[in-house]
């Protein structure tokens, strides 16, 4: 048997109950939670002119309440947006052969496609889906790494990248201001680390008994999300809301949850992304084995359930494509992009290009509003960028399964892109889910962002969850710090009344230190930030 059937999508299609490794603990499935209509939705084309300063209030309200919200008018086209979710689908349905190099359980690897979650060889219980991660930072160095196939998938990708990338850089500039951070805090070594992560999400037999992703919070500095599914939700006052997906519109993950549109992302790009995700997912599974890789170092793979499957205990209802995502069309990191669908490499590199572009937007916003120098978080602190596209596909039991655990991402923005609902966050102790919303991207705020605010900002738990009747696709770009980047409160959040929160560290030893938090079995109440409390 080779690495890459282990991938859910490969064998889900049959399945009409769920493995007993993939049944999670009572404690552990998804019961109670609502899709909410009071996620906030944001529109980024206030960002330039009158309308700036109350986007800005806007964003740093949600971040306070949600730690999420999602952006429409973001400036990356629905074109892009459709193309690049059509790459994934294509690739998530490539021929097993095809993705079987992609998959690694080596969570370093820069291009890795691996199922359920890091680890599945030591996991209790799979989570219910695939997903493919590479870095999308600096293109030139990490597209040839990339999945070759679908055919366009380095193309697509790339413009993708470097849209969302734009994005991303626009939203962190928001928060900056808002925050008070001085002009650019979340420039440079802030956001170097830019990376995607494509979680498939097959439908499940039983999503009542299954888990897409576990609740969580990010480690980022800014998650961007993009999804056409639902699925993705989050947690606010102990009780779990769904994120329902807005047609190409973008998750953006912050402190607490909020929904964001005229984000800058086009329409018409979002929708031909998440088109190409569902077409890559799709292929044969001949076309899916050269990117299959255990290897968790791989900048572009293709996996299901979990980062080490041969390790987990119970796999997740998932398949995943993660790729480095590109910051400009000319980023040679596309080269490295599945080659299949033929346009997934066009696509793609024009959604990531725009989908960066606002992100970048988000951490400038956040920086102002942290008070942070301008430019605080470009630079090193959102370098790395990446692609994580998941395939739920439907789940034949999806109260015993689950697609991805929670999880608070590690980054220093999350954006995440969705259609159908099954994102959830945790907020107060209960899980709630985002009912995605059209054409909006959820942001999620990463650990990164907590610590630099010295806790002023707080990082979004939040996990995936199956559905019986809908395959669902979420689309997650994410910038955070170069692996270098020394990370700590910034000296604008520490005083004598308000001292450090956090110890200062270099991000590879987070990163590390985080790999070997989410391989524990029993967490029970851990958090990856226990070891930097002070």
């Amino acid at each position: 048997m080779s690495q890459s059937e282990l991938l859910v999508s490969s064998w889900c299609k049959n399945a009409k109950s769920l493995p007993a490794d993939y049944i999670m603990p009572p404690e552990k499935r998804v019961t109670d939670f609502t899709v909410s209509k009071e996620i906030p939705v944001l529109d980024l084309e206030h960002e330039a002119g009158p309308g700036r300063s109350a986007l800005i209030q806007q964003i740093i309200k949600a971040s306070q309440e949600f730690g999420l919200f999602q952006v429409i008018n973001h400036g990356v086209s629905d074109e892009l947006m459709h193309e690049t979710m059509s790459l994934y689908e294509e690739f998530f349905n490539l021929p097993v052969d095809d993705q079987e190099k992609l998959f690694s359980d080596d969570f370093f690897s820069s291009v890795r496609l691996y199922t359920s979650g890091y680890n599945y060889a030591n996991e209790d219980f799979h989570l219910w889906k695939d997903t493919l991660k590479h870095l999308t930072h600096p293109l030139e160095d990490v597209v040839q790494g990339w999945p070759d196939k679908p055919s366009r998938y380095r193309e697509v990708m790339t413009k993708y990248s470097v849209e969302v990338n734009k994005m991303t850089t626009r939203i962190l500039d928001l928060i900056c201001e808002g925050l008070g951070l001085e002009e650019g805090f979340f420039r440079g070594e802030m956001t170097k680390g830019i990376g995607m992560v494509i979680n498939n999400y097959p439908p499940c037999p039983e999503p009542d008994l299954a888990m897409g992703i576990h609740p969580h919070c990010d480690p980022y500095i800014l998650t961007i999300i993009q999804q056409q599914v639902y699925g993705l939700q989050i947690k606010k006052k102990e009780q779990w809301i769904g994120v329902e997906p807005i047609p190409n519109a973008f998750v953006i993950m912050i402190p607490y949850q909020l929904q964001v549109i005229n984000h800058g992302v086009s329409d018409d790009l979002m929708h031909e992304a998440m088109r190409v995700y569902e077409e890559f997912f799709s292929l044969p599974v001949d076309d899916h084995e050269s990117l299959l890789s255990d290897d968790f170092y791989k900048s572009v793979r293709l996996y299901t359930s979990g980062y080490n499957y041969a390790n987990e205990d119970h796999h997740l209802w998932k398949d995943t494509l993660k790729h480095p995502a590109c910051a400009h069309p000319q980023d040679e990191v596309v080269q490295g992009w599945p080659d299949k669908p033929e346009r997934y490499r066009e696509i793609i590199t024009k959604y990531s290009v725009e989908v960066r572009k606002m992100s970048v937007r988000i951490l400038d916003l956040i920086c102002e509003g942290l008070g942070l120098e301008e430019g605080f978080f470009r630079g090193e602190l959102s370098q790395g960028i990446g692609m994580v596209i998941n395939n739920y596909p439907p789940c034949p039991e999806p109260s015993l399964a689950m697609g991805i655990h929670a999880h608070c991402d590690p980054y220093t923005l999350t954006v995440i892109q969705q259609q159908v609902y099954g994102l959830q966050i945790k907020k107060s102790g209960k899980w709630i889910g985002v009912d995605p919303l059209p054409n909006a991207f959820v942001i999620m705020i990463p650990y990164q962002l907590q610590i630099i605010s010295n806790g002023k900002l707080s990082s979004c738990e939040h996990r995936g969850v199956t559905n019986t009747s809908e395959a669902r696709i979420s689309v997650v770009t994410f910038c955070g710090p170069s692996k270098e980047s020394v990370i700590g409160p910034a000296k604008e959040h520490v005083s004598a009344s308000n001292p450090p929160q956090f110890k200062t560290y270099k991000y590879l030893d987070f990163q590390m230190n985080y790999l070997y938090h989410l391989s524990k079995k029993n967490l029970c109440n851990e958090t990856a930030l226990g070891p930097y409390l002070l």
